[in-house]
């Protein structure tokens, strides 16, 4: 059928585009490992675009799919895809699953990379704190009982 014809040129749209992410979001893992400023702010330009794209594609599928009185979430756009007896219908479900895939992989991948920003912010800021003088000492116990966090300055520090 045309409908879905159209449909599957919408999927290969948003297939590159997902493709095109995860690629980002590995070249962004290295940038981070490598510790390269530089690259990460030229990287995040191409990253938000992607993100801008992909999100644009997916704004312009759910509003077709609105138009022709299917189903907008993935889920009941598969149901309905897999319901037809259409080889176009087919690969548009091939294509449907692959972009999922694709988008939980970039999301596995947004995470970890979050998280080395993460520990890359928490290393930064105990250096940063040991070049100022201040270190931090374990917790100690209150009267209460509870437990409350000690910072001393050493004379390094007040220089």
């Amino acid at each position: 059928m045309a409908q879905f014809a159209h449909l599957v040129e919408m999927l290969q749209q948003e297939l590159s585009c997902t493709e095109y992410l995860l690629g980002t979001l590995h070249d962004e893992r290295e940038l981070l490992e490598s510790r390269d400023l530089a690259g990460m702010q030229a990287l995040l330009v191409h990253k938000s675009d992607a993100l801008n794209l992909l999100e644009k594609l997916r704004h312009n599928r759910s509003q077709w799919l609105q138009n022709q009185g299917m189903g907008q979430t993935d889920s009941r756009l598969l149901q309905e895809l897999e319901a037809q007896q259409d080889a176009t219908a087919s690969a548009a479900v091939e294509l449907l699953i692959h972009c999922r895939e694709n988008i939980d992989k970039c999301n596995y991948f947004n995470e970890l990379n979050g998280i080395l920003i993460s520990n890359s912010r928490k290393r930064n800021s105990r250096q940063l704190d040991l070049m100022r003088g201040i270190s931090q000492e374990q917790k100690l116990y209150t009267a209460k009982g509870g437990t409350e966090r000690r910072t001393s300055q050493t004379q390094v520090g007040r220089a």
